[in-house]
């Protein structure tokens, strides 16, 4: 393990660093969602799903249904269990299953044979339990997990497949085999047996003893590779209890994530790279900045159209001080650096006027010095970084593992660019000179030589719906 960047000690992480393990990076939803319905067919006991996001409709890219292959698992006799988020508070319930009287009515016209708890936020409104886990086979030598940000609230895969495998929507999950996976078992054991409940919240379904609670995993999986993992969490406190399997005192809650965050920056020497569909949380902003301040290369890939929440934020705070003002002057600071740099992502669209679309960046990744890396569910962002929303990243260790993500995704964005690929220096220096370049072509109107470029920190979120191109007359 490279001792530079180190791990989130023992009093703030209720999992420890697990060796021996092997991870795989998945990118894109085709493939990953494909690999996903593989493992799952592959189970020889139990799947294990945590979901905060759902649409009803959810097709895999075969045309599978989601509740078509549950039903099929189930009936083969597999221990089958969903963990789905609820808040009845929650502001667009479109995409959450929310375990209404309709949720139940329609398990019931399906016949569903497998087991559901729903996780409520109670009365907390903004709380999102936000996890996205896959656990399969838990509590055996062979264990897979999955743990990222991919969300199921898109029904067009098939769709999708047929048009050439165009994806509107850049997303990364971590395929985890080895030791690591206990630990993914273990937080899937503690939500279920203690889920969160409001007034109106549905029993288990489809009765108590069905989806009766589970003991916690006590095996260890067989070591699977040489990669270095910790299994890293956002827990609001008061949720759950310590157990014999694993002490740590969780009931203060967990922010072991955001540790992971500032161990990483803090330490790193060469070169940050960020994907994140929020434009940075303050303390971690403040840390880019002192990093670029010592000599590091910084590449932030973001939506090039943010969400509305984030422009009416932005607004907000051109007006007077709000919560989130110093995180936008932050990051417009960091505007005076020449070794940052802000981008968006975009891919060729005929249809479109400009003859691009604009692809959503939904990812939650961050490298360090091509030897550690995270990847998970938590957003750069007070809420997934506070004990608030619940989150789960696996971050890692190793130059070849680190290095070979960077060179991945960068890769991907860069088509049909040819980067240099012998360090991680290089490759974020030609990755950013790259996006500038990319950015007076779109500005021109001309052709983009891949998908990246940049954006204008400063004016990052002014206007929903309109794009916050860099200008080569000003400084990135």
């Amino acid at each position: 393990m490279d001792t530079t960047i180190a791990p989130v000690d023992a009093q703030r992480a209720a999992y420890p660093v697990r060796q021996g393990n092997h991870i795989e990076l998945w990118f894109s939803e085709l493939p990953f969602y494909t690999r996903l319905l593989e493992a799952m067919r592959q189970a020889q006991h139990s799947v294990w799903i945590t979901i905060s996001f759902l649409n009803r409709d959810f097709r895999f890219p075969s045309g599978e249904r989601w509740w078509d292959v549950l039903e099929a698992l189930a009936q083969d006799g597999k221990d089958v269990r969903i963990l789905y988020w609820r808040n009845p508070a929650f502001f667009s319930p479109r995409n959450v299953f929310q375990g209404s009287p309709q949720d139940l009515a329609f398990l019931k016209k399906i016949g569903a044979r497998w087991s559901a708890r729903w996780d409520s936020s109670g009365q907390h409104p903004g709380h999102c339990h936000h996890q996205k886990t896959w656990i399969i086979d838990a509590d055996t030598p062979h264990a897979v997990a999955f743990v990222g940000g991919m969300v199921k609230t898109q029904d067009n895969l098939p769709q999708r497949v047929a048009l050439g495998g165009q994806e509107r929507r850049h997303d990364v999950t971590l395929e985890l085999r080895g030791p690591c996976t206990k630990d993914v078992a273990h937080n899937f054991v503690q939500r279920w047996n203690a889920p969160g409940a409001d007034p109106s919240s549905p029993a288990p379904w489809p009765d108590q003893n069905t989806a009766g609670d589970l003991p916690f995993p006590t095996h260890n999986p067989a070591k699977q590779g040489q990669t270095t993992v910790q299994i890293h969490r956002t827990i609001r406190p008061g949720l759950y209890r310590p157990d014999d399997c694993t002490p740590f005192p969780i009931h203060r809650g967990e922010t072991s994530i955001y540790e992971a965050y500032k161990n990483a920056l803090n330490a790193a020497q060469s070169t940050i790279y960020l994907e994140n569909q929020h434009p940075g949380e303050e303390t971690l902003l403040d840390a880019l900045q002192k990093a670029l301040d010592r000599g590091v290369d910084v590449l932030y890939v973001v939506p090039s159209l943010p969400m509305e929440a984030i422009c009416k934020e932005k607004n907000r705070a051109k007006q007077g001080p709000t919560r989130y003002r110093n995180v936008f002057n932050t990051l417009a600071a960091l505007a005076s650096h020449p070794r940052f740099t802000l981008a968006g992502l975009c891919r060729p669209a005929p249809w479109h006027p400009e003859g691009l679309e604009e692809v959503y960046v939904h990812a939650k990744v961050c490298i360090v010095d091509g030897c550690w890396g995270t990847v998970g569910s938590a957003n750069m962002v007070d809420l997934s970084m506070a004990p608030d929303h619940t989150e789960m990243n696996a971050s890692f260790w190793g130059q070849r593992e680190a290095l070979d993500a960077l060179k991945r995704l960068i890769g991907a964005h860069a088509y049909p660019t040819h980067l240099p690929q012998d360090s991680d220096t290089s490759v974020l220096t030609a990755a950013g000179a790259l996006a500038r370049r990319n950015a007076t072509q779109k500005r021109l109107g001309k052709p983009l030589s891949g998908a990246i470029y940049a954006l204008d920190p400063r004016a990052y979120g002014d206007t929903f719906g309109q794009v916050a191109l860099w200008s080569a007359t000003e400084p990135v």
